[in-house]
């Protein structure tokens, strides 16, 4: 696995990437009730992370593909 900057291009498969993980969890952990309440991430809203800082937000890639997000800021 390659760790490399954040691009806003790659913002739309990770929204769908936190999605898929949290929807897992809120299942797992909460039931149908709070998978129902959940918003999903949109890239508009994870774009405002991004701004907030660049420099500490990162993907993990493997085979082309995303499989891994953080998003951080000082």
């Amino acid at each position: 696995m390659q760790i490399r900057p954040l691009q806003s291009d790659d913002l739309p498969e990770v929204a769908n990437l936190v999605g898929q993980a949290y929807s897992d969890i809120l299942l797992r952990l909460h039931g149908r009730d709070a998978l129902a309440a959940y918003q999903p991430r949109t890239p508009a809203m994870l774009v405002t992370l991004l701004r907030l800082g660049p420099d500490f937000c990162f993907v993990g890639e493997a085979a082309s593909r995303l499989n891994g997000a953080i998003f951080g800021r000082s």
